[in-house]
């Protein structure tokens, strides 16, 4: 099911550009954005999901239905996340390009 994901993509609201202090965020339309993607140094193929996806576009609407809970699950396990304890002078990073 994950190996049909190439091409497809994650739609999710846009939350509008809030700039005034207090303003209530309020959603514009959705943005949409290719769920597999290829590390730019490496080649190496990457998931980009989040929870904040509605529906998945490039496959039918029942297919993105039945796709989207198994790649949620997928990026969450336990192989694909990481636990962090904070301690003072702790400094950590990522790679922004696959993560």
């Amino acid at each position: 099911m994950i190996e049909n994901t190439i091409g497809c993509a994650a739609a999710r609201p846009r939350l509008a550009d809030l700039r005034l202090p207090g303003q209530v965020p309020q959603w514009q339309g959705e943005f949409v954005n290719l769920i597999v993607g290829a590390h730019r140094r490496t080649g190496r193929k990457g998931l980009f999901i989040s929870t904040g996806a509605l529906r998945l576009t490039g496959i039918t609407e029942a297919e993105g239905q039945a796709t989207l809970p198994v790649l949620l699950a997928h990026a969450s396990s336990p192989d694909y996340t990481v636990s962090f304890g904070w301690h003072p002078g702790d400094f950590v990073f990522r790679d922004d390009l696959a993560t």
